[in-house]
């Protein structure tokens, strides 16, 4: 008999604030590649997004402006990672939704998500609404069956491996702003 954890209400999370070391972290993209967050760093900052899912029409509008914006936020000497709780085939489809060119990410078991603390667990008519209109599926497209979902958060890690920006809003429908996001990378 497995024992479940006692997630907190969307509303009960803050994330991990500016100033603190981010944690570090290893993940697989669509690809099967392992990515960790310290080998990002050692090219520069790290543009760090959390994301809903593949089914968020919010989060594929937020990823197509960073993909717009790329070679701005590249031009800074910065990377993007997103992270997901989705598995493999459904990073892809986030891919070919936004046309990405950047490593989105897999945390199946969400443990970067607690980590970063955006991990909260949605009420049941809400995920019922996920699933049922948007077909986020999320007992498919998740390893595992509690249906559980990270704030989309952005952060931005120094190369030193410290948050010094972030943008961390509870209302999905409200995302970093590309202009924000520019003023706040280290140069």
């Amino acid at each position: 008999m497995s024992i479940q954890k006692t997630y907190k209400k969307v509303t009960e999370i803050s994330g991990v604030e500016v100033g603190q070391l981010a944690p570090d972290f290893t993940a697989t993209d669509a690809f099967d590649d392992k990515i960790s967050l310290s080998g990002q760093l050692q090219n520069g900052p790290v543009l760090l997004i959390f994301i809903r899912g593949q089914w968020c029409p919010f989060c594929n509008a937020h990823l197509k402006n960073i993909q717009k914006n790329i070679k701005s936020i590249n031009a800074k000497g910065a990377s993007v990672l997103v992270v997901s709780p989705e598995l493999s085939p459904f990073l892809k489809r986030t891919l070919d939704k936004t046309g990405a060119e950047f490593s989105i990410l897999s945390d199946p078991d969400r443990s970067i998500s607690d980590a970063y603390g955006v991990l909260f667990q949605p009420k049941k008519l809400e995920a019922m609404m996920y699933n049922y209109v948007l077909g986020a599926n999320m007992k498919q497209s998740h390893a595992g069956d509690q249906e559980l979902l990270p704030v989309p958060a952005t952060y931005i890690i120094s190369k030193e491996g410290r948050i010094v920006w972030r943008h961390f809003e509870p209302d999905y429908k409200k995302r970093s702003a590309i202009k924000d996001i520019l003023k706040n990378l280290p140069v």
